[in-house]
């Protein structure tokens, strides 16, 4: 059986390598490359850099062999002189599959304890750790269940509830912040995302499982930077036996008014110094596939040197408490959000991206390869 599995894989892997070989004949996958080639110095210093030629054969190769063709290629900075794709550049593919072989565990899968939002509210909470609590599940027909208080329309809510005149609404089941929404009444009138709406289009905006949660008032020092979205410190935390450690941090901001921190249009990622909690002089401002690095947030014009994350400490206790919570995890990104009191857990992800955290933490790779060398998993480079 298990010379047939080896059999199969090398086959699958043999499949893969003649589907990217194809590229090599499509004049769309050279025009993708070239333009990326050609992407003009993201960083605030300019450094040497190698020719736009260079570049392209390089970028070439990445897709060839591994089948990216991404901005990791700068992020990591390997488009510098004198820095080599076999030393410098870490596939993300290959880290994926090294995160996802460690996280899916046998027998049990512990997954389903952060993709499942409601049954991570309520473990988490049922463990003491402070998390953001839904008023309501909403489903198709825009009927909602409140738990203890019965159920009924969530349009009826808002007039139940006068205190609440705005509630966040979020897949259950999603991701990345993808479907997402902010529903509001003023004066008898719905709103999603600051636009007037009708029910034919709210119906049609739950489609699946919602949970409706009441906005988050956040600190000021947090707010300031962008105060129309939940800005979140992501904590990657790590997990040897009994043992926790905390991997890495860095501040997620929204951008250009959006309302989450992961918008794809418009957001900034901030370094946190672990020992202060202070933010790194330098951020990465993202729109869409361009990035840049920026002294200052573009939507707020504040200057990201001599801020301080309040509360650091604890959302990195939060974290590690989380985790010591979560068995059978070996890697987690927690999003920690900051309110006047304190801190608050929002969610947890096992599928944690590094695209970002390659850039905050030059030394990524070897980082990350020494974490997962503790638990003597064959790495898989696919």
């Amino acid at each position: 059986m298990e010379r047939i599995k080896t059999i199969a894989n090398q086959g699958l892997k043999a499949v893969r390598q003649i589907y990217r070989i194809r590229k090599l004949f499509s004049l769309v996958e050279h025009r993708k490359i070239h333009d990326l080639a050609k992407s003009s110095d993201h960083r605030v210093v300019a450094m040497p850099r190698k020719s736009t030629f260079r570049r392209y054969l390089e970028l070439l190769f990445i897709d060839i062999r591994w089948g990216e063709l991404s901005i990791l290629y700068f992020l990591q900075d390997v488009d510098l002189i004198g820095k080599k794709i076999t030393k410098n550049y870490f596939p993300y593919s290959m880290f994926k599959s090294m995160r996802e072989a460690k996280n899916r565990t046998k027998p049990y899968d512990y997954i389903c304890l952060l993709q499942d939002k409601l049954l991570f509210e309520r473990y988490f909470s049922a463990a003491g750790i402070q998390t953001v609590q839904s008023i309501g599940e909403m489903g198709p027909g825009l009927n909602c269940d409140f738990g203890p208080s019965g159920q009924g329309a969530v349009l009826d809510f808002f007039s139940q509830h006068p205190d609440y005149t705005c509630l966040f609404c979020k897949p259950r089941f999603g991701i990345k912040g993808k479907g997402a929404f902010k529903f509001e009444a003023r004066h008898g009138k719905y709103y999603v995302n600051n636009k007037k709406a009708e029910m034919n289009e709210l119906t049609k905006l739950v489609d699946s499982p919602y949970l409706c949660q009441p906005f988050i008032t956040q600190h000021e020092d947090i707010d300031r930077l962008h105060p129309q979205s939940i800005n979140t410190l992501r904590v990657i935390t790590f997990r040897h036996g009994d043992n926790v450690n905390v991997f890495l941090t860095y501040l997620r901001i929204g951008g250009g008014g959006s309302m989450t921190d992961n918008n794809e249009n418009a957001r900034a990622v901030v370094g946190v110094n672990q020992d202060t909690g202070q933010l790194n002089d330098v951020g990465l401002w993202v729109t869409g596939d361009s990035i840049s690095e920026t002294f200052a947030h573009k939507t707020s014009n504040v200057i990201f040197s001599g801020c301080y994350i309040p509360f650091f400490s604890d959302a990195l206790d939060l974290a590690r408490k989380a985790h010591e919570w979560t068995p059978g995890l070996y890697s987690v990104g927690w999003d920690v959000a900051f309110t006047p009191d304190g801190v608050v857990l929002v969610e947890g992800n096992d599928d944690w991206g590094a695209i970002f955290a390659m850039w905050v933490m030059r030394d990524f790779k070897e980082t990350f390869l020494q974490e997962n060398s503790k638990l003597k998993v064959v790495q898989n480079n696919v």
